[in-house]
């Protein structure tokens, strides 16, 4: 595996995000997946996705939703990723997780258990995700069978100050790290409680404190840019959708990620979507003229590649958009 600088991307999927089923007993506020979808993966359909991306190359696949414990076949496909050597992660709300399931995913060797926790309390984890104490009956049950965990935090203006508390509660639960994610909009088109330039600033302020405990996204490129600066290497700035991941999702089709409006495509193989499709080699394009020509703002004009939302009219709606 290597990363092709004339194409833009890596010679394969470094990671592939499969979303095998809609289906999710929760109705989050932020959440941008439509309710009333109910699609979901055959079993035969999941394993032929994992016998080509062994075959590719490819380094790990992660399985969410819809919620990903909701589909009664997880254990058997992550067991199925595993025995292809593929590494293997899980994205959740935690919701409906037992003593039992959870033994059952460290027995067939789940690599990674992404645990989605908006705050420390119920009232403020509450404003765009549902289910606080579930998730936190579900945290309780991850710690003590030892499976690898990390919360996927994402950033809006109703949690920022609250990041230390989060930091405090996940310590003490034994969590490995927390990602600090973007703030992305629901599937009616809104950005909850957007970010403010205060709050980028104070997100940057406690990365230093916190530095070896939090992950940004590569995609939260207003908080990478705000940080790294000129230090962060080319292939590293802005959104790695379509140059080192994509997605599948619960209806067979295929995009670099399911945040982009791209189109989603049904396609023969991974293998022809990586390396043919026109509309991901435009986007790759675009991507390397942006950074050429860098970004217009000053701080980060010379180095910085914004999120590819705003190349399909998707712009972030966040007040910290233009304090760079």
């Amino acid at each position: 595996m290597k990363y092709d600088r004339k194409r833009g991307c890596n010679n394969v999927p470094f990671g592939v995000n499969i979303f095998i089923t809609e289906k999710c007993p929760l109705k989050c506020p932020m959440c941008f997946q439509p309710y009333s979808e109910k699609a979901e993966l055959e079993l035969n359909a999941v394993y032929a996705y994992l016998d080509e991306l062994s075959s590719l190359g490819t380094k790990y696949v992660q399985f969410s939703g819809g919620e990903p414990l909701s589909y009664i076949q997880l254990p058997q496909v992550i067991l199925y990723a595993k025995e292809k050597g593929l590494t293997t992660r899980i994205s959740t709300s935690g919701v409906g997780l037992t003593n039992q399931m959870a033994e059952q995913l460290k027995k067939v060797g789940l690599d990674y258990c992404h645990l989605s926790l908006n705050g420390s309390k119920a009232h403020i984890h509450e404003l765009v995700r549902s289910g606080f104490n579930e998730t936190m009956r579900a945290l309780d049950i991850l710690s003590n069978t030892y499976i690898p965990v990390s919360i996927n935090w994402v950033a809006n203006h109703s949690n920022v100050l609250d990041l230390p508390n989060l930091i405090s509660l996940a310590k003490s639960y034994n969590v490995k790290y927390i990602n600090l994610l973007s703030n992305k909009k629901n599937n009616s088109g809104k950005m909850l409680f957007p970010l403010s330039c205060e709050d980028l600033y104070s997100l940057k302020q406690y990365w230093h404190e916190y530095a070896d405990y939090l992950v940004i996204e590569s995609c939260f490129y207003q908080l990478m840019n705000l940080i790294k600066g000129n230090k962060a290497k080319s292939i590293e700035q802005g959104c790695r959708a379509g140059r080192f991941y994509m997605a599948i999702s619960a209806r067979n089709e295929f995009s670099p990620c399911q945040h982009l409006s791209t189109s989603q495509k049904s396609v023969i193989s991974i293998y022809e979507y990586w390396n043919n499709d026109a509309e991901l080699i435009s986007m790759r394009q675009m991507l390397k003229l942006n950074q050429q020509a860098g970004c217009q703002s000053s701080i980060c004009k010379e180095y910085c590649t914004s999120c590819l939302n705003e190349m399909f009219d998707t712009n972030l709606e966040s007040n910290a958009h233009n304090c760079l």
